[in-house]
């Protein structure tokens, strides 16, 4: 991407970003080209689901090139399950790279070898964020089902620093022990980033996981110590979470509060597409449509304004979720120039 681009990428979603709150438009646009998982994490149940139908890497295309006429330049975001999974995923990523996107995958991290980071940065993928959820080793690959995956992690984020990809780490705070804690702060410095999410029954994601599992939160006492340690990072380390999202994930954790009145969910303005071409803002609400009967058309129908009306007035504690928190412009341009190169 050239200057020309970023500063047109820049001017468009400024504009789009000062709007937020009066354009219908979405804001964060995620495609999920796959449920399907090589990993069996408590926290999520896509590991279970036995989806044949994803859609090919000609109608994935079909859908950015939809997006791009509609939208301009936006950030484009792409999870799962896990996609590394999908053996066309560069094809993807490059067709969204030659229309001037930014591109982040989102990733457990263990099957970035040498030869899939190579062919994920020829494709010209701008980003890519791995799942961590302890700086203890074996507690780590107790989350996640299989022995080794931390020490993937850790290869991987050795590996990408070798390339111009940006870094980020995401982390469920399932574990806050202040040794845990530090770890990972100290892993984050190695990258570009990283992202504090809570643990609740409430994930928004289409197949959260296993309930008993998600609704033991931490000890309070402990998990106070980590939102200090958070606080107190942020200023000088590389988190990039905001202080209001910080300071509501310790009334959460701490204070027990289980909604948030003061807070307006911003999932109206996100844009999440299925394996099969499904268009969701938020997935406890249900489908707004699909791709097949136009994207800009599904998102702008009646049944699409009405969602993003009753969103607006959900105050449930998921409104505190990465996906969801209501930024700032402040906290809407630091992030921009944590992901633009």
């Amino acid at each position: 991407m050239n200057i020309a681009d970023k500063a047109g990428y820049a001017a468009t979603l400024g504009i789009r970003e000062l709007s937020h709150n009066f354009s219908p438009a979405p804001s964060f646009v995620t495609i999920n080209p796959t449920f399907s998982c090589n990993l069996k994490c408590k926290m999520c149940n896509y590991w279970k689901i036995r989806q044949k139908e994803e859609l090919c890497a000609v109608k994935w295309k079909k859908a950015i090139s939809e997006l791009k006429a509609w939208l301009g330049y936006f950030h484009l975001s792409i999870c799962g399950g896990e996609p590394l999974l999908r053996p066309d995923i560069e094809e993807i990523i490059a067709f969204a790279s030659g229309n001037k996107l930014m591109i982040n995958l989102m990733t457990n991290g263990t099957l970035l070898n040498n030869s899939r980071i190579n062919s994920l940065q020829e494709s010209g993928l701008t980003s890519v964020t791995i799942s961590i959820d302890s700086g203890r080793k074996e507690f780590h690959d107790s989350l996640r089902g299989a022995a080794g995956t931390y020490d993937k992690v850790k290869e991987a984020i050795k590996d990408l620093r070798k390339t111009k990809m940006k870094i980020f780490l995401s982390s469920i705070l399932i574990d806050p022990s202040p040794y845990s804690m530090r770890i990972l702060l100290d892993m984050s410095k190695e990258t570009d980033g990283i992202y504090f999410q809570p643990l609740m029954v409430r994930m928004p994601t289409q197949h959260p996981g296993d309930k008993k599992f998600c609704a033991r939160l931490p000890e309070k006492r402990q998990a106070a110590e980590a939102i200090e340690i958070l606080l107190k990072e942020r200023s000088i380390g590389k988190i990039r979470n905001s202080l209001g999202q910080i300071r509501s994930m310790r009334r959460y954790y701490v204070e027990g509060i289980k909604e948030f009145p003061m807070l307006s969910c911003s999932s109206a303005h996100n844009l999440s597409i299925s394996p099969k071409g499904d268009m969701y803002s938020c997935f406890f609400m249900g489908k707004i449509g699909n791709i097949g009967n136009g994207i800009k058309k599904s998102f702008m129908s009646d049944l699409g304004k009405k969602m993003r009306k009753d969103i607006s007035t959900c105050k449930k504690s998921c409104i505190i979720m990465n996906c969801n928190y209501p930024e700032n412009i402040g906290d809407r341009i630091r992030r921009f120039a944590s992901i633009a190169h």
